[in-house]
């Protein structure tokens, strides 16, 4: 009788690490296949080299190798903890299938802007930012348990994956300082296109600084013949020129044959920037080189973006100078957003 019970109690044990391996590894596909689909990429266009998808497999790797040793080592300690830990790996995909049907459905809210994000990508975020939280938790209480750390567990939980994200973030932060030029091209005249990336327009269709200072160094690569054409991208918000228009006009005061110039005024971020970059001037129109022009701070995260977009790319930086303040604040915000991109591609 005694063994029996043994048996079955074995088997339930067996049966709920199998159901954690499950949602594991049904968590880490569904993310990857999310990540792609945010950026309206085939499956097929899959790098698991990508350094974003890499981090996402680490994630998942260190849970189900905390997950194993616990189920084999220490069963005892497996059995009271298994609960908690498929309460939060379902926290985790329920947080992840919610962030896609909200991200496919079109759904009224209020025309309310945070950090320049709308609403609906404030709230997209933060779905997958809690469940990527409860990931890093669950991973953190998993690993605390085989070192034996009883003591306010939960605490110890909270405090630890607070500092791997921060960790992460210093990571990101640093990964954006790299200083970038354009002597490269200055030197050897590629006979490219120049891509200006869009900036935000002021008041009355005024082109903001981070705008002017673009269009400035594309007229200036154009006019040493370093680039052959122009390509100028961004949309507008109501009421306003779009940004590429704003451009044009700068563009139309220099020297410059207009019929080198184009103009894209649908895209409204990076990511679809070089998603337009990726399907219509490499793919539908061949360009084969290819420079981005944007602000110093924000070529890293271009970069990673053209990779996962298995995009080959130059960058160029705007000559724009930034006081210490505003250069920490864009910093800042572009290894949070590099960050995000990294873990969800959004």
């Amino acid at each position: 009788m005694l063994k029996s019970k043994k048996k079955n109690t074995s088997n339930t044990n067996r049966n709920h690490f199998a159901i954690i391996s499950f949602l594991s590894f049904l968590s880490l596909g569904l993310l990857i296949f999310i990540k792609y689909k945010n950026q309206n990429l085939p499956i097929s266009e899959i790098n698991f080299l990508y350094l974003g998808n890499v981090l996402n497999f680490l994630s998942y790797l260190a849970l189900l190798i905390g997950v194993s040793i616990l189920y084999l080592r220490k069963t005892k300690v497996f059995v009271e903890s298994k609960k908690t830990i498929m309460f939060f790996l379902w926290l985790s995909l329920g947080m992840l299938i919610l962030a896609w049907i909200f991200a496919q459905r079109e759904i009224p809210l209020p025309d309310v802007y945070f950090l320049k994000q709308s609403l609906k990508k404030v709230l997209l975020t933060l779905f997958y930012l809690l469940s990527f939280f409860s990931l890093i938790s669950i991973t953190v209480y998993i690993w605390l348990e085989l070192v034996e750390h009883k003591s306010a567990l939960i605490i110890r939980t909270l405090i630890n994956s607070v500092i791997i994200i921060i960790i992460l973030f210093g990571f990101s932060f640093i990964y954006i300082q790299k200083n970038y030029s354009d002597e490269a091209v200055r030197k050897e005249s590629y006979g490219t296109i120049a891509v200006v990336l869009g900036a935000a327009v002021w008041s009355n269709n005024k082109p903001s600084t981070s705008l002017k200072a673009r269009v400035e160094k594309a007229v200036n690569l154009y006019q040493i013949k370093a680039v052959d054409k122009i390509q100028l991208t961004g949309g507008n918000a109501p009421g306003e020129m779009s940004e590429a228009e704003v451009a044009f006009n700068l563009v139309k005061e220099s020297n410059v044959n207009l019929n080198d110039v184009f103009l894209e005024n649908k895209t409204s971020s990076t990511a679809e920037q070089i998603r337009f970059i990726k399907n219509e001037l490499i793919t539908k129109k061949n360009f084969n080189n290819i420079v981005v022009i944007s602000n110093n701070y924000h070529l890293s995260r271009i970069y990673q973006m053209s990779l996962f977009y298995n995009a080959e790319i130059k960058l160029i930086p705007a000559d724009m100078k930034l006081n210490w303040d505003d250069s920490l604040y864009y910093k800042v915000r572009e290894a949070i957003a590099l960050l995000i991109f990294w873990f969800f591609a959004i």
